[in-house]
């Protein structure tokens, strides 16, 4: 009677050629799994990539913009009571996130423009500090209005 060939196991015992197929399912098994790793990676580094595409905030091609115009600069104007203007650049308030009421008026060779009713505050983080200050203004703070597409 002849025997089917044994096989060695790992542990050093003798398997017989029925347990062929458990091996080559183990092994199997684990390229599945490496293979289903390697696809979640590529899925998820996808996940993160995909709404940046859809996520531009900027015109791409600034040089048509009307608010945005290299050949020229804009005269910006901002119009706000004292009291606001003296809580905004007093230095106990350095770090406030408040925004205050102002008036912007923006003028360019294609606009003239007032805006009676934006926010303001100073903007940066170590640079509120400075002398010279940096203010933030966003035009729908109060009245949710957008100026040319810009908030």
């Amino acid at each position: 009677m002849n025997r089917p060939p044994s096989l060695s196991s790992p542990h050093g015992g003798k398997m017989s050629n029925g347990q062929k197929g458990v091996l080559s399912a183990c092994n199997d098994s684990k390229t599945f799994n490496l293979f289903q790793k390697n696809i979640l990676k590529f899925l998820f580094i996808i996940a993160l990539l995909l709404p940046s595409y859809f996520l531009q905030a900027q015109n791409i091609n600034p040089g048509t913009d009307t608010i945005y115009n290299n050949q020229e600069v804009a005269v910006i104007e901002i119009t706000m009571n004292a009291a606001d203007k003296t809580f905004l650049l007093a230095n106990e308030n350095a770090h406030s996130e408040e925004y205050l009421h102002a008036s912007v008026r923006f003028k360019n060779s294609l606009v003239d423009s007032l805006l009676p009713d934006v926010g303001i505050r100073l903007r940066g983080n170590t640079s509120r500090n400075h002398p010279k200050k940096s203010f933030k203004i966003k035009f729908k703070e109060f009245d949710g209005s957008k100026f040319f597409g810009y908030k």
